[in-house]
């Protein structure tokens, strides 16, 4: 096969670093006032605690160091003129710069068109500018990703908050209807694009496709109720019960079927 020709390759070169991009798997940035909450060094390893330190000595540290201070363009009397800028400098730089810039730098050579969202994460709410924020820094409008593990989280959270467990016997009935007429809601909305679903995190993807038994049903009240238990003692409750998840996967899938929108899952690794 003969190599490419020399115009082959420009009109490659222009496709791929002047074509406008769609980012479909984005979480939010963090808000000017938590901008350092998480530690920077989050951007070249997935380590935590104490292995998170040695993640400076790695290739993959001194190969970001050198990108982002051309990104940055630090200026050699920041770094003393010295030969090669550190990851400290880099950090020290970050920090002089006003956030909108600072995120404006990194998204301009990007051309990144638009960001689909998963607002879905933990923390999200206290950490996180919210969704339309990014459109700054982008052509069209930021859309949502929902991730219906959270939203069956959050519908739970107000129903145990409200006292609807105690007053309602079973609850699951109670619980379908809601996250059956919110998701409705939700997916019809313009600036929701896909449900997510995280399931092979909670409990895999080996998902029944069958509707819940009568002893499954009596078994899934039985877990509302020990979620029940758990938010009174911590206000918090994690999905990762597998009758349930599936339960609420299956439901996901009918109303993104109904809408003709996508549901996507969040594989391993």
């Amino acid at each position: 096969m003969a190599p490419p020709s020399p115009l082959t390759l420009k009109q490659l070169y222009q496709t791929t670093f002047n074509h406008p991009a769609i980012d479909n798997h984005a979480h939010p940035l963090l808000s000017s006032n938590r901008r350092s909450r998480i530690p920077f060094e989050g951007v070249i390893s997935e380590a935590q605690g104490d292995a998170l330190d040695d993640a400076i000595h790695t290739l993959a540290c001194y190969h970001a160091t050198e990108q982002l201070n051309e990104l940055f363009e630090i200026p050699p009397a920041f770094v003393n003129h010295r030969r090669s800028c550190t990851w400290d400098d880099v950090k020290r730089w970050r920090d002089t710069l006003d956030y909108s810039d600072l995120c404006r730098t990194c998204f301009e050579p990007t051309h990144i068109e638009c960001i689909l969202m998963d607002d879905g994460l933990n923390g999200v709410d206290e950490l996180a500018e919210p969704y339309q924020w990014h459109d700054t820094f982008t052509r069209s409008e930021t859309k949502r990703i929902l991730r219906i593990e959270k939203f069956a989280e959050d519908i739970l959270t107000q129903l145990f908050k409200s006292g609807s467990f105690r007053e309602h016997s079973p609850l699951l009935p109670v619980f379908d209807d809601i996250f059956r007429r919110d998701l409705d809601l939700q997916i019809s909305l313009p600036n929701v694009v896909a449900f997510k679903s995280i399931v092979c995190y909670r409990t895999g993807l080996q998902i029944s496709t069958k509707p819940l038994n009568v002893q499954e049903v009596s078994d899934v009240e039985l877990e509302l109720s020990r979620l029940y238990t758990v938010f009174q003692s911590q206000r918090a409750i994690r999905l990762q019960y597998k009758p349930f998840n599936d339960h609420i996967v299956r439901i996901a899938l009918e109303m993104a079927a109904k809408h003709d929108k996508p549901i996507s899952h969040r594989p391993r690794g």
